[in-house]
């Protein structure tokens, strides 16, 4: 798929998202439509191998496709940022598991919770896995579900993470999306209770993360699958900031331009010297952030081109930071313009209203924690050891 192609059907996508976003806050979920259109855009195969019918997409064109839903619905956008960055890493898998969920004429989709607080102990037929995991962010419409749990697979070796890939009736969906931000992500917890997870659908974290080799020798050789792990994973996290700031100031742009002070006799706004300023300073901030994307994605690009998958911990941690940085700017960004925007922002049907509480909670998750990203970065540019995984 061509990038520009991919583009024009996030917009599509995107209108879809707008015209539903509402329901989606009341409901805590998107609407059924937004996702349908996900799937019959086929944008859920972007990254998805072309060895199983996907597209195999660069990550600058993932993720300006996710800026481009996040214009109109930053909940939309991480629906479908996660999400899809699930069809990546899932590259790396076992192939029959690959066969498994791709290998069929509609595949089904797979959300994750990444963070390792399951426990899982090898039995007959597999893997017994047990816990409780937060943040599964579009469990709604999930037809495969993986959580990530320890697991010893070297007798008397040390606990590793892994992603145990079960069936969505394998886990108990807990409704308890109610949060202040990106509410439509239906990003909701699960428990899995004495789930038995057969072989195949195991994927250890650990050689993946620090050697970025497939499991499936078809995908060896395939730029995508062989860049700098944790980095591409996490561009996920830091794209949907991006549309939803680019929105924000669109939104801003257009209040001043129309806006009549009361207060000062009439006078226009945009004839006042703080309105211009801050639009223009926004505006600045925002280029220099989605030129940091755009550097951050072709290094990604050119890294697996020259099969660089091995962990590169001083790469990792500039990544990490630069994820941070853009993630805190977006949020600085629109934090100005609500703030400069007056009392009629305040109103629950405000579009910037929206906006401010997403963008805020997308800069609430881990992988872009702003003090972490640059205290790690700090560090090994000062010699020492970073994030060990981050």
């Amino acid at each position: 798929m061509q990038h520009e192609t991919a583009l024009a059907l996030a917009r599509q996508v995107g209108e879809i998202a707008a015209a539903h976003a509402a329901e989606g806050e009341a409901n805590s979920s998107l609407h059924p439509d937004v996702v349908d259109a996900m799937i019959e855009t086929g944008l859920f195969k972007l990254l998805r191998p072309k060895l199983f019918g996907g597209y195999e997409a660069n990550p600058w064109t993932y993720v300006e496709v996710v800026r481009e839903i996040g214009r109109y619905d930053p909940a939309a956008a991480w629906v479908y940022s996660v999400v899809e960055i699930h069809e990546w890493w899932l590259s790396y898998a076992n192939p029959a598991l690959q066969e498994e969920i791709w290998g069929v004429e509609r595949p089904g989709l797979l959300v994750d919770a990444i963070a390792p607080v399951g426990r899982a102990e090898r039995v007959d037929g597999g893997w017994k896995v047990t816990g409780r995991w937060k943040f599964l962010s579009g469990i709604d419409w999930a037809e495969w579900v993986a959580v990530d749990a320890l697991a010893e697979f070297r007798p008397g070796g040390p606990p590793e993470p892994a992603l145990f890939v079960l069936k969505k009736d394998q886990v108990r969906v807990e409704r308890d999306w109610n949060v202040v931000g990106m509410r439509g992500t239906a990003s909701n917890s699960v428990t899995v209770e004495d789930a038995v997870v057969p072989e195949h659908r195991v994927l250890p974290l650990m050689p993946v993360a620090k050697g970025g080799v497939p499991f499936n020798p078809k995908l060896e050789d395939r730029p995508l699958y062989r860049t700098q792990f944790v980095p591409m994973l996490a561009t996920a996290i830091y794209a949907p900031a991006l549309g939803g700031t680019q929105r924000a100031i669109e939104l801003y742009r257009d209040w001043v331009e129309q806006r009549i002070r009361p207060y000062a006799l009439g006078a226009r706004e945009k004839e006042a010297p703080a309105a211009p300023l801050t639009l223009a300073e926004a505006s600045v901030l925002f280029d220099a952030v989605h030129a940091l994307s755009y550097h951050y994605c072709w290094e990604l690009q050119r890294r697996g081109e020259a099969r660089q998958s091995q962990d590169d911990p001083v790469f990792r941690a500039r990544c990490f930071a630069q994820r941070a940085w853009m993630s805190r700017t977006c949020a600085t960004i629109v934090e100005r313009l609500f703030l400069a925007s007056g009392g009629s922002a305040l109103y629950a049907d405000h579009p910037l209203q929206k906006i401010w509480r997403d963008i805020h909670a997308a800069a609430q998750h881990v992988a872009v924690i702003y003090e972490d990203g640059l205290a790690s970065l700090g560090q090994v540019l000062l010699g020492g050891t970073g994030h060990p995984l981050l």
